[in-house]
């Protein structure tokens, strides 16, 4: 398996113990390989499965809430919030889901300075989910330039720098997006646009 930046496994099973590990590398200063079961194949052959949104992104802040207890210099712990529409839901599988908002959301943690916003909203056939933090952002330049494989806009804070594309390249199995811009806080914006279920 590839090494990705999120470690993220199946939220209804009891495997999050593997949380225990990722800790403790970072704790070492250890920059961990971290792996999330894919579901690519499967979201290409089954493409009528539903994912509610807003459990699933629960789920996530959860997880990051715990792996993003420590940090740097003793700073605070960031302040993770879920704000929009808690019935959007997903035209896709629950882990292609995870992948794409965990590596998001894992990165969006590691340059915060105090708080990550996540909404989901859904436009007509699209859901549309944003990740916001209060760090330092991206010029206009970089924004294009990180969503290539492997490259990382500051070598100071642990990463491959594979995440953001592996998030473009499996929103794009959907027909999706993964835009990059500047957050109302003045950080970084993460939106990404999907196909929704509707009941239209």
């Amino acid at each position: 398996m590839e090494p990705y930046d999120v470690f993220v496994l199946d939220l209804g099973l009891p495997q999050l113990d593997g949380l225990t590990v990722l800790q403790r590398w970072r704790a070492e200063g250890v920059t961990a390989p971290v792996l999330i079961p894919t579901a690519r194949a499967a979201s290409a052959a089954h493409p009528g499965r539903h994912t509610p949104v807003q459990p699933l992104l629960e789920g996530l802040l959860r997880v990051m809430r715990k792996v993003h207890a420590t940090r740097p210099n003793g700073a605070a712990a960031v302040a993770l919030t879920l704000a929009g529409d808690p019935a959007v839901v997903f035209a896709g599988e629950a882990q292609d889901l995870q992948e794409m908002a965990g590596n998001l959301l894992d990165n969006a943690c590691k340059w915060a300075r105090q708080r990550v916003q996540v909404t989901v909203r859904r436009d007509g056939q699209r859901l549309q989910l944003t990740v916001d933090d209060d760090g330092p952002g991206l010029r206009p330049e970089q924004c294009q330039q990180v969503l290539a494989r492997g490259v990382r806009a500051d070598e100071r804070v642990p990463g491959s720098g594979l995440g953001l594309d592996i998030v473009r390249e499996v929103a794009a199995l959907y027909g999706g997006t993964l835009t990059l811009a500047r957050a109302p806080q003045g950080g970084l914006r993460a939106a990404l646009e999907l196909p929704a279920v509707t009941n239209d």
